[in-house]
């Protein structure tokens, strides 16, 4: 399945469920492509954005620190939750990310109006406050220096006792270090890097899910026999169950998908304590599909304390391949070294590799001849005799009319 890419709708998303004390939300979208967190509303190329997160978790502090092993590269994280100021007063709020974020206050509890307070123009390391590992303008990192702040009184944040605001702070995240940090102090007291958010506790809510709750729900999928086929399911915990660990994007569930309501075998042969087609995981994988593979696949969720959920079910309808597979590119390397004697062929789907493995299956036009072939699953490089500088060839494929063009 392709999927297109198109900005996304902006900050505002619905509130729904429980108000619970304590926790602020963390959504993960995975490659969220272009778009800035500081860009009022912010928006972000991936399609998912941003009503539908990758993954959801609730957090004990308005700081979510570096992840854990395995780290995870290429993602958007937003942490989201009402604030409920202890006082009157006058606030400063202190901002650090990795890598560029933004942090927005809405100047009530409406994600309708949130405005842009502080902002992380490179990266910080986890809860530094008032310096920047990655040199990032120190005055961006909070509200009271903050020249592009859209706040309705400029630097000065007041707030009031009797209301609570809702904020959202977004973390860009490209790779090596990441990390998301809020904390709120008033005026005239100043953080030391490393004091952990103030954030916590009854000063924090958020809006969760009073039940396990399956996020995004299978699709069920018409496929060819030979091609691949991918099932997978997102879970909305309830704030704290499971017990998270921060470090963690997604939390400790155990994941069991079924097929025709029969769990599917365990089978790892690389002993790394996950299914080799992901049936323990969130993503099934099923490559190549076989005409018994067809039947309606559910995925049970369950954590630690036995509370569970099962998916709706997707059907898999398999049918006979009758298309006959087709070349997709035929170009160089990329090396210009090989320029002359190298030709990579690309199919549209995977191949039987013995015949696309054979040089004798290959015919390029002006005398060129094929002496090895290398192969994966979906393409072939060619190696060759030397190819005319500046000529058009035509490759044909196993004498069936799959032609393209390469040349140096």
């Amino acid at each position: 399945m392709a999927l297109g890419l198109a900005l996304g709708a902006g900050l505002c998303a619905p509130l729904l469920g429980a108000e619970v004390t304590g926790f602020v939300k963390r959504e993960i979208w995975y490659h969220p492509g272009t778009g800035e967190p500081n860009a009022n509303p912010a928006t972000f190329a991936n399609t998912n954005y941003p009503n539908n997160p990758d993954a959801i978790t609730f957090l004990t502090s308005f700081a979510a620190p570096q992840t854990a092993n395995p780290n995870v590269e290429d993602y958007l994280s937003k942490l989201s939750g009402f604030i409920h100021p202890a006082a009157d007063g006058d606030y400063v709020f202190y901002f650090s990310s990795d890598d560029h974020g933004a942090l927005y206050l809405s100047t009530d509890d409406s994600p309708a109006n949130l405005k842009l307070i502080a902002q992380e123009g490179n990266w910080s390391n986890p809860l530094q406050w008032t310096t920047s590992g990655g040199g990032s303008s120190v005055a961006d990192k909070r509200s009271d220096q903050f020249a592009g702040t859209t706040w309705p009184s400029g630097a000065k944040v007041h707030l009031l006792k009797s209301k609570k605001y809702y904020a959202v702070a977004f973390d860009k995240e490209g790779g090596g270090g990441d990390n998301t940090s809020v904390t709120m102090l008033p005026v005239g007291t100043e953080p030391t890097d490393a004091d952990p958010s103030t954030l916590t506790g009854a000063l924090i809510s958020t809006e969760g899910p009073t039940a396990l709750t399956v996020l995004q729900q299978p699709v069920g999928q018409t496929a060819f026999v030979g091609r691949p086929v991918v099932f997978s399911v997102s879970v909305e915990p309830v704030p704290g169950n499971p017990v998270q660990d921060e470090t963690q994007v997604v939390p400790a569930f155990t994941y069991q998908w079924s097929k025709d309501g029969v769990a599917l075998p365990f089978v790892d042969a690389n002993s790394d304590g996950i299914a080799d087609d992901g049936s323990n995981t969130a993503t099934l994988t099923i490559d190549p599909v076989v005409k018994a593979n067809a039947g309606k696949y559910t995925c049970k969720i369950s954590t630690a304390d036995g509370t569970s959920i099962t998916s709706a079910a997707a059907t898999l309808v398999v049918n006979d391949d009758t298309v006959p597979p087709t070349m997709t590119a035929a170009a160089g390397d990329g090396n210009a070294a090989n320029a002359l004697t190298k030709v990579v062929v690309t199919f549209n789907e995977k191949m039987d590799l013995s015949s696309i493995g054979t040089a004798g299956n290959y015919k390029i036009s002006g005398g060129v001849t094929v002496s090895a072939v290398a192969t994966t699953s979906t393409s072939a490089v060619l190696t060759t005799s030397k190819q005319a500088e500046g000529a058009t060839l035509t490759l044909t494929v196993n004498d069936h009319g799959n032609t393209g063009s390469g040349g140096p």
